[in-house]
């Protein structure tokens, strides 16, 4: 699978340096490099862990990933879970022909509180997302 930032839609290079370019999920990265390092480097593994697989059923099954039951909104949830807080990055899968696999991350949040607070947005960025595709999503 490949990994790429919305809105740019650029892959997702693990080497480089996550920024604002990268839209939110850059930015939010770059933070969590800053305040949260070991939360960062179990992101980091996860990613490079997703790269090298086909399918999300098996992070299904353990809730690392899930899908907002009737909508096109998955949520990856690094660590799966953690006393001080919990990594969560919104995605979709592309909509573009060929490139079926790649996921594309629409947003993301240092989760500390029990109500999420970006999901609202990535909502906003599915349905954008979508519609630039002439599809509706489900929300």
């Amino acid at each position: 699978m490949h990994l790429r930032f919305y809105p740019e839609l650029e892959d997702a290079d693990l080497g480089s340096e996550y920024d604002a370019a990268k839209g939110n999920v850059g930015k939010e990265l770059k933070d969590l490099s800053k305040r949260y390092k070991d939360v960062f480097l179990k992101v980091n593994v996860f990613f490079r862990k997703l790269k090298d697989i086909k399918d999300l059923d098996a992070y299904k099954k353990t809730d690392e990933i899930f899908q907002f039951p009737g909508t096109d909104l998955f949520e990856m949830r690094i660590p799966k879970q953690r006393r001080g807080g919990v990594f969560r990055i919104y995605f979709c899968f592309s909509l573009e022909d060929g490139k079926t696999e790649d996921l594309i991350l629409l947003d993301a949040e240092f989760k500390h509180k029990t109500e999420p607070m970006r999901l609202n947005a990535a909502k906003a960025k599915l349905k954008e997302y979508y519609k630039s595709f002439g599809k509706e999503a489900r929300t």
